[in-house]
């Protein structure tokens, strides 16, 4: 994850998704070539670095309490999911803290015919990690994106709603840069 992160903590969780089917190494989320640090006219409007680009302090996986090293590697500034239990808990990554109000930037790749998201107002009361889900997918190869009349492309709410226009995404293995907004009831 790269530079501005979250503010506000409260209420939510946010989850990196391991999707099915997909080769090790499809997802991987980014700091800084250097780790990852806040200036200090960031600190002062209340960002929170969600991830330092060396380690996996402040992830555990869903419904665990540890960051899963046998899931997800860190290298190079870079999370990246090693895709040997996709489909089963561990495989999703989960802040330990909560928010409510946020904003979050990441930078993004993924191999060819990558499918992943972004998931937030994640609660691990639940079986499943279930919430709202920022689609991450090779648009151009992977089946699923051409699924549910256009509500899984990149950048759509994930089986809800469609975007009004392609999102503008780079081919796999190069990097792409991704935010969401949440304020209130909207994202």
């Amino acid at each position: 994850m790269k530079r501005r992160h979250y503010r506000r903590p409260n209420s939510c969780l946010i989850c990196l998704v391991a999707a099915t089917l997909l080769a090790p190494g499809w997802l991987s989320l980014a700091a800084e070539p250097s780790p990852n640090k806040l200036t200090e006219e960031d600190k002062a409007g209340g960002w929170k670095l969600l991830f330092d680009g060396t380690t996996g302090r402040g992830w555990h996986a869903y419904k665990r309490q540890t960051f899963p090293t046998n899931e997800w590697l860190i290298e190079g500034g870079w999370f990246h999911c090693l895709g040997k239990t996709t489909g089963r808990l561990g495989d999703d990554l989960v802040t330990d803290a909560e928010f409510d109000n946020f904003e979050l930037e990441w930078d993004w790749k993924q191999l060819p015919s990558g499918n992943s998201g972004v998931k937030y107002f994640v609660s691990e009361k639940t079986n499943n990690p279930l919430g709202h889900e920022y689609q991450m997918i090779d648009d151009d190869r992977n089946p699923d994106a051409k699924a549910a009349q256009g509500k899984r492309v990149t950048a759509s709410l994930y089986d809800v709603l469609k975007l009004d226009r392609p999102a503008p995404t780079k081919p796999p293995g190069e990097t792409n840069h991704s935010k969401i907004v949440v304020k209130g009831n909207q994202a």
